[in-house]
């Protein structure tokens, strides 16, 4: 693969010219996993993004491939990006972004769909590409109308994550909800802990996306008994998510 806008980032350059060879060793799972961290939407912070990449480089390439000798290596610190801004492996991200969605279009093809009808100043949420991606992925999630709860005849509640769409009106992602139509209490809880209210998106991220102490997205864990684990998990990241 080449291009004239190839990430400056040592690892992230070598994604971008073995991708093809990359996608024949990757399972689908796998396939979509690295072009949704690629793409900012299944780690919308930079450097998490990038390692996590690099995890999964090495759990699906063999010790011999040159991607895996250059991450075992240790290079990609020899360059002198080890302390560059995170504004800086942001662009490197979406630089190979885009070369990944012009290797494989239907793999993309509906996320770009979706992310085309978010504005970039949606309400509630800050404006850039980035961020735009992972507010299309927050808004594809199965969801409810924000008029649900009253047609349920269930108490409207201020912690619920409340996403704004496009169009003035909002959705409640799904998740939030037992399959009685009641709001979960510990989601409750930890909608008011982290002011879901205050910040919607990043709060729908914290209960969407893969958790490292978790070894789950949080929401995955809702009615299996880990109430306790989640509060834990809340009360020990606080804003960080």
């Amino acid at each position: 693969m080449t291009s004239q806008e190839q990430p400056y980032d040592p690892v992230l350059r070598a994604v971008a010219d073995y991708w093809d060879d990359i996608r024949r060793y990757a399972d689908p799972r796998q396939a979509q996993r690295l072009t949704d961290l690629i793409g900012g939407t299944a780690e919308p912070d930079a450097d998490e993004a990038r390692a996590a990449l690099e995890d999964e480089l090495l759990d699906i390439l063999p010790p011999d491939h040159p991607v895996s000798q250059l991450l075992r290596s240790g290079t990609m610190l020899d360059s002198g990006l080890s302390e560059r801004p995170e504004d800086v492996l942001a662009d490197d991200l979406r630089r190979l972004s885009r070369l990944v969605s012009a290797a494989s279009p239907a793999v993309t093809a509906a996320a770009a769909a979706v992310s085309a009808a978010v504005p970039p100043t949606a309400a509630g949420a800050p404006g850039g590409d980035f961020d735009r991606r992972v507010q299309a992925r927050l808004l594809a999630l199965s969801s409810l109308s924000a008029d649900a709860p009253r047609r349920r005849a269930v108490a409207p509640d201020p912690w619920l994550i409340r996403l704004p769409r496009p169009d003035g009106t909002a959705q409640l992602p799904a998740f939030q909800f037992g399959p009685s139509g009641a709001l979960w209490p510990v989601v409750r809880e930890i909608n008011e802990m982290l002011n879901a209210a205050g910040d919607p998106w990043g709060v729908a991220c914290w209960w969407v996306d893969p958790h490292g102490r978790l070894d789950a997205a949080p929401a995955a864990l809702l009615g299996q008994g880990e109430d306790v684990l989640l509060r834990l998990v809340a009360k020990t990241v606080g804003g960080d998510y």
